[in-house]
């Protein structure tokens, strides 16, 4: 069985780049151009980014030193700094764990031009199947779903030509669960003289996706999620590039047989799909992520499966 110990996981929330390697520090947003300005408008938004290490939202461009508010589909979001006038100034807002769709920044009567949050919700259902070696019998499977929800701005994606990436992130709202089920049965052994039954089941977990910095607690965070995109690209190769991690507590229960008096009831934490390269979702013509699978490296037995994941607000100039 192989042991993963939940304080060491370190990872990661999720960026976009295309033709790069991942990197543990936030790149900017989207790239300047987000969506053309609003004919007049001295207002312009050239970048968009989801920070969901701090549930805020990073808006680039140039506002001018006069404070306005910022919208995100006609929601209005407190705003926590303007920045400084200059051809890239920066507005840092709260930012709601789903929030997604058209951003605007408003100044008096002015309007700036409008650039798309697009949101996925994207479940992942990884799969092992462990068959017991004679003389031992039987089977156990664990399997994880996690729902990730997905926010990046990909206005620039539109009409490029080449490689061309956004940012992206993972927000704390993503939800998982854990399963595990079956048993496995062992000869007499070591000093017994009855059979062994192992029988794997289900506990109630607290899910956490982990970013750097993060402090995993096993005592509370029993099944923890790690994530990490490197890589966007437009077109039919276009898509984003996940790093993907997950490990968890279940319950182990050992008993024999014929004697009922010998038993044991344990937990066992374990990662059984662990990407050691980066799976690409790949997008189609309106940036839905399309439905795919995958065979872990070097373990046929672990399975990795996804269904189409639809772009909520896709970019749209």
């Amino acid at each position: 069985m192989r042991r993963f110990t939940l304080g060491l996981m370190s990872l990661a929330y999720l960026s976009i780049l295309s033709g790069m390697d991942c990197q543990g520090t936030m790149p900017p947003a989207c790239e300047p151009n987000c969506g053309p300005p609003t004919p007049g408008s001295s207002l312009v938004i050239k970048s968009v980014a989801a920070d969901a290490v701090n549930d805020q939202l990073l808006i680039s461009g140039e506002f001018g030193d006069q404070p306005g508010s910022v919208m995100i589909n006609g929601i209005t979001l407190t705003v926590k700094s303007w920045g400084t006038p200059g051809p890239i100034q920066q507005i840092v807002c709260d930012l709601p764990r789903e929030a997604f769709g058209n951003v605007q920044v408003q100044v008096g009567t002015e309007f700036s031009n409008i650039a798309q949050l697009t949101k996925w919700e994207l479940t992942l259902v990884s799969k092992t199947r462990i068959v017991a070696s004679s003389p031992s019998s039987g089977e156990h499977n664990i399997e994880f779903t996690n729902k990730f929800i997905i926010r990046s701005c990909l206005n620039n994606l539109l009409g490029a030509s080449g490689n061309f990436g956004a940012f992206a992130s993972v927000s704390r709202a993503s939800t998982g669960d854990l399963n595990a089920f079956g048993t496995i049965t062992n000869p007499p052994a070591g000093g017994h003289t009855a059979q062994q039954s192992i029988t794997y089941s289900k506990l109630p977990l607290t899910f956490k996706i982990v970013y750097p910095g993060d402090m995993v607690d096993p005592a509370t965070d029993r099944f923890s999620a790690s994530n990490f995109v490197c890589g966007a690209t437009r077109g039919s190769g276009g898509g984003l590039k996940l790093l993907y991690s997950v490990a968890g507590f279940y319950q182990v229960t050992d008993s024999y047989s014929p004697s009922p008096g010998e038993h044991g009831t344990g937990y066992a934490t374990n990662t059984y799909f662990d990407t050691s390269e980066p799976v690409l979702f790949f997008f189609d013509g309106n940036f839905n992520i399309v439905a795919g699978s995958m065979v872990a490296k070097n373990d046929p037995n672990s399975t990795l499966e996804w269904q189409q994941a639809g772009a909520q607000s896709p970019p749209t100039n």
